[in-house]
């Protein structure tokens, strides 16, 4: 069965706000609720970098849903505080 992967890298403004993207998405990789996806999140200066490894096509798509959307409301909460 083949390995599938998705690399997402997102650049942050800067390191501060990196980090609070590295944070809260470090803590959604690491309570992953199936064993199907593997997620992990590096930060890397002003990127923070998302790799999801699964042998099911099905399961690293909602991996990336479910990612892609808490980096939505991510970006709404970093937009709506000033600095």
């Amino acid at each position: 069965m083949p390995m599938y992967e998705a690399i997402v890298t997102i650049k942050a403004s800067d390191e501060r706000e990196a980090r609070s993207i590295y944070e809260a998405l470090a803590v959604e990789a690491r309570s992953q609720p199936s064993s199907l996806v593997r997620v992990e999140v590096r930060l890397e200066g002003s990127l923070v970098v998302l790799t999801f490894l699964s042998k099911k096509r099905s399961s690293l798509r909602a991996a990336l849903n479910s990612f892609f959307r808490l980096l939505a409301t991510l970006e709404n909460a970093l937009t709506s505080t000033p600095p």
